[in-house]
C-alpha cells in the first residue's frame, strides 16, 4: 500500500480500497470529493488566516503610529508644562534677590542640574515660592543650601510645606521648638513625680490646667500630628534631656553670675530656679530642627510669634522658674 494511503487514517475498509484501486489506475493518490472539499476549506482557512494576520499586522502597526503620536504629544505637553515651572519659579525668585548683595562664587553645576530637574514638576503657587527662595538663597550665597535639602523639599506636599512654614514661628534660635503642650501633660499626668510636696504639686497641676484650658493648650491631636509628619520628613527631631542641662533649651552654658542663659524667640533670658523643685528635676520635651529643616527655616525667615513667647514665658513663671530678659 503506498504511504500516502496509509496515512489516510481512519477511513473504512472499503473506501481505503476503493482509494488504493483508483489511485493505481490514475497514478496519483485519488481523494474521494467529500476529502477534496475539506482539503480546499482548509486551503480556505489557511488563506483566512494569512489575509487575517497581514491585516492584524496592519493594524498593529497602525495603532503602534497612534500610540507614537499619543506619547509624542504626552512629552511635548509636558516637558512644555516644565519649562513653564522652571520659567515660572526663575521670575518668583527675582524678587528675593533685590538689593541683595550677590556672591562672585558660581553655583555648583551639580547642585543646579539636581534643582531644575526637582523644580521642572513643581507647579503648585505655594511650593514655587519656596522653590524661588531656594533658588535666590543660592545665587546669593552658594552651598547656602544642600543637596540633601533638596530632596527633602521635593518630597514636600503644599499642605506639608505651608504648615512647616506656620511652625517656623513658633521655633526659638532659629532651631528650637519648645513644646508647652506635652510638657504641661507630661507635669499633670505624672501624680507628683516632679515633687514630693503632694500639695505643691496639687497647686501646681491645678495652675497647669486653668492655664492650658484659658489659652486653648492640650488639644495635642493636630498638633502632634504636625510635629509625627515634620520628624517624617526629616525637618524636625525630638531632643529631651533633664533641664538644665539640655543644649534644645538653654542656649549657653556657661554659668553667669550663678545663674544660666536661655533664648526664647530671638530674646536671651537669665534663668533662676527661685528654688523650684520643678526646676531641678523635671524633663521638658524639646524638639530641634534637623540640618535640612534649619536650612529651609532661614530661607522663609519667619519671624518669632511673640503671642508663644508670652505663652512660654508664663509656662515657666507657674513652674518658679523665673526668667529676666537681657541685653
Amino acid at each position: 500500500m503506498p504511504k500516502e494511503i496509509k496515512d489516510l487514517a481512519g477511513l473504512s475498509a472499503p473506501l481505503t480500497k476503493l482509494i488504493e484501486v483508483v489511485s493505481d489506475g490514475i497514478g496519483t493518490l485519488y481523494k474521494p470529493r467529500a476529502m477534496r472539499k475539506e482539503a480546499d476549506a482548509e486551503a480556505y482557512r489557511i488563506e483566512q488566516l494569512a489575509t487575517a494576520n497581514a491585516k492584524k499586522e496592519l493594524i498593529e502597526g497602525e495603532a503602534k503610529i497612534q500610540l507614537l503620536e499619543r506619547a509624542k504629544k504626552r512629552l511635548v505637553y509636558q516637558e512644555l508644562t516644565r519649562q513653564e515651572n522652571i520659567e515660572e519659579i526663575a521670575e518668583k525668585s527675582i524678587k528675593y534677590l533685590e538689593n541683595e548683595t550677590v556672591a562672585d562664587e558660581p553655583v555648583d553645576s551639580d547642585w543646579r542640574a539636581q534643582f531644575f530637574n526637582k523644580a521642572q514638576d513643581v507647579s503648585t503657587e505655594e511650593m514655587q515660592d519656596i522653590w524661588a527662595k531656594i533658588l535666590a538663597s543660592e545665587v546669593k550665597k552658594p552651598g547656602t543650601i544642600s543637596l540633601r535639602t533638596l530632596d527633602v523639599v521635593s518630597k514636600l506636599s503644599s499642605q506639608e510645606a505651608i504648615s512647616f512654614e506656620t511652625f517656623c514661628a513658633s521655633v526659638s534660635n532659629k532651631e528650637y521648638y519648645f513644646d508647652i503642650d506635652t510638657n504641661i501633660s507630661k507635669i499633670v499626668k505624672t501624680k507628683g513625680k516632679y515633687s514630693k510636696n503632694k500639695k505643691e504639686y496639687t497647686e501646681l497641676r491645678n495652675k497647669l490646667i486653668e492655664f492650658a484650658g484659658r489659652n486653648s493648650l492640650l488639644n495635642l491631636t493636630i498638633q502632634n500630628q504636625l510635629l509625627i509628619e515634620l520628624q517624617d520628613a526629616n525637618l524636625l527631631r525630638t531632643n529631651t534631656k533633664p533641664y538644665p542641662t539640655t543644649t534644645s533649651f538653654v542656649m549657653d552654658k556657661k554659668v553667669l553670675r550663678g545663674e544660666l542663659i536661655c533664648v526664647i524667640g530671638n530674646k536671651s533670658y537669665w534663668i533662676n530656679s527661685g528654688g523650684s523643685t520643678i526646676f531641678q528635676t523635671s524633663e521638658f520635651e524639646v524638639y530641634a530642627l534637623t540640618p535640612m529643616g534649619k536650612e529651609l527655616q532661614s530661607i522663609i525667615r519667619k519671624e518669632f510669634d511673640l503671642k508663644y513667647e508670652k505663652l512660654i514665658l508664663e509656662f515657666f513663671d507657674i513652674l518658679g522658674i523665673q526668667l529676666t530678659e537681657y541685653s
